[in-house]
């Protein structure tokens, strides 16, 4: 629980994460999409589209950590955890904006049914996931010619979204923080451990806690 309460809120501090959130609250708010420019005010709208776009960033970053970024799920083709998780993210946030909309409208005749919300909101769950995906196997077959640290033993215990870049290790409490250029994992093992796994991998102990990477391409 320690473990993934961390990863979540890694992935929300994340400048990206902050950024498109903004983004799509912001374009949402002016294009009034699905009839709210004719139903709502401004403010409203704003309010409307700002919660919104709340919950279905936080249910994607829920679901991301607890299972598309879940080292588990490792064991499993690289496809199918990204298929159950958006396909997660979409029922879960059609529930949740069906319910929303129930609560400023009530169950009038005119409301959508939930069906309705699937219909928009799994499409759209899925090729935003299949888009990730398919980016995140381009930046993987580039990252496997890479120096001798892809042959590393720590190197796999890391997920593989993150990729063979390593840029630093670091102790963090009882773990080790690893860094890529993709992001970073909590690894429960002694720093000692990790740099005797990390010996050949073109990097150096530059103090008692941290190990950097000599040589680490963008």
């Amino acid at each position: 629980m320690q473990l993934a309460l961390r990863e979540f809120r890694d992935v929300v501090t994340e400048r990206r994460f902050i950024a498109a959130l903004v983004a799509v609250w912001l374009i949402c708010s002016v294009v009034a999409p699905f009839g709210t420019g004719q139903t709502l005010s401004l403010g409203a709208r704003i309010l409307y589209w700002f919660a919104v776009t709340a919950i279905s960033f936080s249910v994607s970053a829920i679901v991301s950590v607890s299972l598309i970024r879940n080292p588990a799920m490792d064991r499993f083709h690289r496809l199918l955890p990204v298929v159950a998780g958006a396909l997660l993210i979409g029922l879960s946030i059609g529930v949740l904006v069906w319910q929303l909309n129930r609560m400023i409208w009530g169950d009038v005749p005119e409301l959508p049914r939930l069906w309705s919300y699937f219909g928009m909101t799994v499409p759209i769950a899925l090729v935003v996931a299949f888009a990730i995906a398919f980016g995140r196997q381009g930046y993987d077959s580039v990252s496997v010619t890479e120096s001798a640290a892809t042959e590393s033993p720590f190197l796999r215990r890391l997920p593989q979204y993150l990729g063979k870049r390593l840029i630093s290790v670091s102790v963090n409490d009882h773990y080790v923080e690893a860094v890529t250029n993709r992001g970073k994992h909590l690894v429960l093992m002694r720093f000692g451990d990790a740099l005797d796994e990390l010996r050949d991998a073109g990097g150096m102990q530059v103090h008692r806690s941290h190990w950097i990477a000599l040589r680490c391409s963008r």
